[in-house]
């Protein structure tokens, strides 16, 4: 009976052995999804979302693809749903929304880490601005206009990492009716609004087109009577501005 007792407990230990050293091979592990913490969820009524990613290193200098394929060590993903008051296709009919990321890091040496939003429909959106290299305190800023409801992928990039730099995450998002242009007016009224607007500033600024003739004398030639009427100068300055926007705006 003690050998069968024994024999048990040497092949429940064998095989609590084998579980420990197999079983990293058949559970499933989330790629590059080492941040703090790996999910959230953003509404208008969630208020503002902070998180942190995992250190990342490396690079490619270019963009090829890397923020598609997120290799660990290079790339870092939080899994991010965006949550409307209404369905899209009711909701962006008269109200907007705009999801901002304030993506920050501090490095030692020349870095230039990236942040990427990939979209349920899969369409890449980044990285944020300014794309460039920084030593010391780094940022981007990245903006969502619109944005599709359902499951983003927001990712953490290394463009050029020489030493593996951790980043920090600020997400805000906001909601507001969407602007309303009224249609503008008929070419015919519009152009009739103009010109009347022209003659009415012809009447105000200039008082000459409308002063009467100052001097009238006959003049007797060949049997043929002229009147002659010496009219006022048409040769201000107000006059000859005036005119030539009356003929811009006519032509």
């Amino acid at each position: 009976m003690r050998r069968q007792v024994l024999g048990c407990c040497g092949f429940a230990f064998a095989l609590f052995i084998l579980l420990l050293v197999y079983a990293p091979h058949f559970i499933p592990v989330a790629s590059a999804q080492t941040g703090t913490p790996p999910s959230s969820t953003i509404s208008s009524s969630s208020g503002p979302l902070v998180w942190d990613f995992a250190p990342v290193g490396g690079g490619t200098v270019t963009n090829v693809g890397i923020q598609d394929i997120c290799p660990p060590g290079m790339c870092d993903d939080h899994d991010l749903t965006i949550v409307l008051p209404a369905p899209a296709a009711t909701f962006y009919q008269t109200m907007t929304a705009q999801v901002t990321f304030k993506y920050t890091w501090t490095s030692t040496l020349p870095t230039d880490l990236d942040i990427f939003a990939i979209s349920p429909n899969g369409a890449d959106h980044g990285p944020g601005s300014p794309d460039n290299t920084s030593t010391g305190p780094g940022e981007e800023d990245l903006t969502l206009t619109d944005p599709l409801p359902g499951l983003w992928h927001i990712r953490s990039v290394a463009s050029l990492v020489p030493i593996p730099v951790a980043a920090h995450v600020v997400v805000t998002m906001t909601i507001a009716p969407r602007p309303t242009t009224p249609p503008p007016p008929p070419p015919g009224i519009l152009a009739f609004t103009v010109l009347a607007a022209l003659l009415t500033l012809f009447e105000t600024d200039c008082p000459t087109l409308r002063t009467p003739a100052t001097e009238s004398r006959p003049i007797m030639n060949n049997n043929k009577a002229y009147s002659i009427r010496s009219w006022p100068r048409l040769s201000s300055h107000r006059y000859l501005s005036h005119r030539r926007i009356f003929i811009i705006v006519v032509l």
